[in-house]
Parts: structure tokens; C-alpha cells; sequence
């Protein structure tokens, strides 16, 4: 006869004692898992209330999205997966995508064209070839820590064995419009969100006319694509800003006003943040200077999540003093601040208090902000504060944190 059993209502007891014999037993240690699903309709940004959902540790992405789309009548190909998760540390919640990008083998004949290589790929992808691009990955040797990189296969009539392409290649497709027009550059845009661990993440591709297409005009064509493309992330024209991205840091916001123009700005101009804001846009002029801060607080051994201020004398500390006191409500005199450093700060919130050099306004090592340009980091601190003796428990559980924490930043 088959018996189950809820162990954890027998805890105390052994298998043998449970069973009342001594004999081989299979045991199935149960693996499911609860879950809240909640189902978001990006054309109308309505989220439906959580429901719960049971899972299994052991699913794929695949199996996940099939469950899920049985209990709502969803069709899994057109399912996307975010988890929402809360940081304790530093008291933020981020979102990150698991969904795993769709794979598919396909068997051509190297000697066909490129053309003909998408005129295959159509009906997989369900746009037409104008509508879609492929790249091939140039895989490199591990042992020298290089990057793959990605190639964009350019020529139509070009027969794939004559550029290289050949059994177990691996290529990417993306979406996006194929011919550009005189004067039309291809744009990478990449979201922004400061408070997440994975701050920087791809959106999409885009296309802009240099030195004609104005930000503003700019912003509703991302918005457009945006939700054309299904991306999981709820812009506004007036609650969004683009910037340069410099590698990984963000750099000078765009005004409204201005016009797209990569040729005067940095080497990393084919590249672009777009960094959704809580409220309407405060940069109003090109002398004003976008800073993020971070308030350090000792006496928790924690920092806050990430603000900004926006100087409009940016090379007064006083203004900025001034505009941290506000937002702070730390008395004027009472604040210390910290060098600026550019984004991500790579430090563990136990050598905060004692790596970083400490500055105030009425103290004789009076230091100027150096700003040269928005996207800078400042901590600050109330002086009146001391900083927190931790036990040995608590450094250890802090210094785990802040390893994996910053160990996701580099990744």
C-alpha cells in the first residue's frame, strides 16, 4: 500500500520509528515552491493582483512559462518572466529579467546567401527581413578572460561560408529596421536604474537622424518602440532623461531642447542610457549639473538608497550643501561629504566610514566638488553620528552581503 507523509509533522522522529519498519524506503523530499504571479498588460501598464502559483525547484524557464500560461490563459511564446526581489542591506527592491532568450538549431546550406539565411529565418521570427538584423559571436579562449564579441552580417549577397559562417556558428537576431537613410545612425539604448544591482541593462536598438532629431522627439520615438517591443518598463516623456553612457557610467543629460548629435559628444556615442525618474525632469539648463548622493549612516553601518540633486552653481559647495540640507534635513553645518567618485562606487558599506575622506565646510581642509560632469557620486554623513560597533556575527553577515552585492556590479 502507498502511504504519504508530511515529515514535518514527525520531525523528531526517524524514518524507521515513521515507517514502524526497518527496511529499504524511498523517500521524496518534496521540492515545490510558492509562488505570487502577478500578470502586467504593458499596452494598459495594469497590473493584476498576485495570485499564488505552485512551482517546482527543478522547472526550466521553459516548463515556468508553460505552467504559468495554463493558469492564465497566457501564450507562453509571448510570455515574459521578471522576479522582484528585496535587498535588506541596503533596503531596495529590484527587478531582473530570467527569462531565457529563445534558442532554435537551424539546418541551411553555407553556400546561400545572407538574404536567403533570413528569408529562412521569417517565419521563426514572424517579421519580415527588413524588420530584423543578425549578428554572428565571435567566441574567444577563456583562459585569456576575453569577452565574445558580437559582428552585425552586413552584406545581403554575401555567401555565408565566404564570411566565415559555418556549421555550429551561433548567431543573435535582433529587431530592428535594416536600412538606414542618408544621415540616419544606428543607436544602442540602455536602461538605467541606479537602485538595482543590475543597473545597466540592454533595451533595444534605434535610430536617429544626427544633428536633426531633437531629444524630445527622440524620447517618443524610444517610447513607441518600447512598447512596440514588449520591453518590461514604463517610460514617460516627461518622467525619463537620455544620456551618454561611458562605459558603464552614466555621463551628460540631454535637455529637451537639444538636438542628437553623437559627433560632439564622447568615443562611447553609439551607446546610450535611458534612466526612467520618479517625477518630472529638474535639468532645465545646460549650466545646471545632475549629482547622485548617498547618504552614509554610521551608526547603522548602512547607506540609503541612491537620490540626486541638481546644482545650478556647480562649482559652490555651498548651493550643494545647501540643496543636501534640504534633502536631508541634516543642518547645514552638520554635514559631511565625501569626494565625488564616478557610478558604480565599487566599496563595501564596511570601509565607507574610514576609506572615504571625509570634507565639511567649516573645517580648514576645505575641498572643492570638482564636478565636471553629471552622473558623479557623493556620499554624506551627519557628523553627529557614530559609528556602530558590530559584533563578530554581524561584520561577517554584512561582509557576505556586500561581497555578493558588489560581486553581481562587476559581473
Amino acid at each position: 500500500m502507498n502511504q504519504s507523509f508530511d515529515l514535518d509533522e514527525y520531525q523528531y522522529q526517524t524514518i524507521g520509528q515513521i515507517m514502524s519498519v526497518t527496511r529499504y524506503l524511498q523517500v521524496f523530499l518534496e521540492t515545490r515552491i510558492n509562488l505570487e504571479v502577478s500578470v502586467v498588460d504593458l499596452s494598459t501598464v495594469e497590473v493584476v493582483p498576485a495570485e499564488p502559483v505552485r512551482g517546482e525547484l527543478g522547472w526550466t524557464d521553459g516548463e515556468l512559462k508553460q505552467h504559468i500560461g495554463e493558469e492564465f490563459s497566457i501564450n507562453p511564446s509571448c510570455m515574459r518572466i521578471v522576479v522582484e526581489e528585496y535587498n535588506y542591506i541596503n533596503n531596495v527592491t529590484s527587478v531582473h529579467d530570467v527569462s531565457i532568450v529563445g534558442e532554435i538549431q537551424v539546418q541551411v546550406s553555407n553556400s546561400i546567401t545572407l538574404d536567403q539565411l533570413k528569408e529562412e529565418l521569417v517565419p521563426l521570427i514572424g517579421v519580415p527581413p527588413t524588420g530584423f538584423r543578425v549578428y554572428e559571436i565571435k567566441k574567444y579562449d577563456r583562459r585569456y578572460d576575453s569577452d565574445d564579441e558580437e559582428y552585425e552580417l552586413g552584406g545581403l549577397d554575401e555567401i555565408l561560408m565566404n564570411i566565415g559562417i559555418k556549421s555550429g556558428s551561433e548567431l543573435i537576431v535582433r529587431l530592428g529596421r535594416t536600412v538606414l537613410q542618408e544621415g540616419e545612425k544606428r543607436i544602442k539604448l540602455y536602461l538605467l536604474q541606479v537602485n538595482n544591482t543590475e543597473f545597466c541593462t540592454f533595451m533595444m536598438e534605434s535610430i536617429y537622424a544626427e544633428g536633426y532629431t531633437q531629444v524630445r522627439e527622440f524620447k517618443r520615438q524610444i517610447i513607441e518602440e518600447a512598447k512596440e517591443q514588449g520591453i518590461d518598463c514604463v517610460l514617460e516623456l516627461d518622467k525619463m532623461r537620455l544620456r551618454d553612457k561611458k562605459g558603464v557610467s552614466p555621463g551628460r543629460v540631454y535637455l529637451h531642447d537639444e538636438l542628437i548629435d553623437t559627433y560632439s559628444t564622447y568615443k562611447y556615442s553609439k551607446e546610450m542610457y535611458v534612466e526612467p525618474l520618479k517625477g518630472p525632469e529638474k535639468m532645465k539648463h545646460y549650466t545646471q549639473m545632475q549629482v547622485y548622493v548617498i547618504r552614509w549612516r554610521p551608526s547603522q553601518c548602512s547607506v540609503d538608497p541612491i537620490e540626486e540633486i541638481i546644482l545650478d552653481k556647480r562649482y559652490d559647495p555651498k548651493d550643494f550643501i545647501g540643496k543636501l540640507s534640504e534633502l536631508s534635513g541634516i543642518p547645514f553645518y552638520n554635514i559631511y561629504y565625501t569626494e565625488s567618485k564616478s557610478f558604480p562606487v565599487m566599496i563595501s558599506c564596511l570601509d565607507i566610514e574610514n576609506e572615504l575622506r571625509w570634507y565639511s565646510i567649516n573645517l580648514d581642509r576645505y575641498y572643492s566638488l570638482r564636478l565636471y560632469d553629471d552622473g558623479r557620486v557623493i556620499y554624506y554623513k551627519d557628523k553627529r553620528e557614530t559609528m556602530k560597533e558590530l559584533t563578530d556575527e554581524e561584520r561577517y553577515e554584512i561582509e557576505v552581503a556586500e561581497e555578493a552585492r558588489l560581486e553581481r556590479i562587476r559581473d
